[in-house]
């Protein structure tokens, strides 16, 4: 019974955080296996992963220093991947580690790098 109640005021906290009343626009993932979050300040950059599964505890901030923005997070349950999209470009991490593993600049942030602003 006590886990029931465990599971059922987890699934109703991860509906007050996935609801948009309160999430807002931010981007958001749940690695529900690991019952992880993975939620995204827009305006900095900064990814927070966050563990669900004995209460709320945050576990790190994933940042870049080219990173200015997140426009979109996705999380592939096979490879264990976490994609942070950015209008310069995309960041892959490994979910597990938290490491970044890979960024692949967008033709827009190219560009922009190519041409640096007088």
């Amino acid at each position: 019974m006590t886990k029931f109640l465990s599971l059922l005021s987890l699934l109703a906290l991860l509906g007050a955080i996935a609801h948009p009343a309160y999430a807002g626009d931010r981007p958001e993932v749940v690695w529900p296996e690991r019952q992880i979050m993975f939620w995204a300040e827009p305006a900095t950059g900064a990814v927070h992963v966050v563990g669900l599964r004995a209460g709320v505890s945050e576990y790190g901030v994933l940042r870049a220093p080219q990173r200015r923005d997140v426009l979109r997070l996705a999380f592939d349950q096979r490879s264990r991947r976490l994609t942070v999209e950015s209008s310069d470009g995309d960041y892959v991490y490994d979910a597990w580690s938290l490491k970044l593993i890979a960024r692949q600049p967008t033709a827009l942030a190219a560009e922009r790098f190519r041409y640096p602003r007088p």
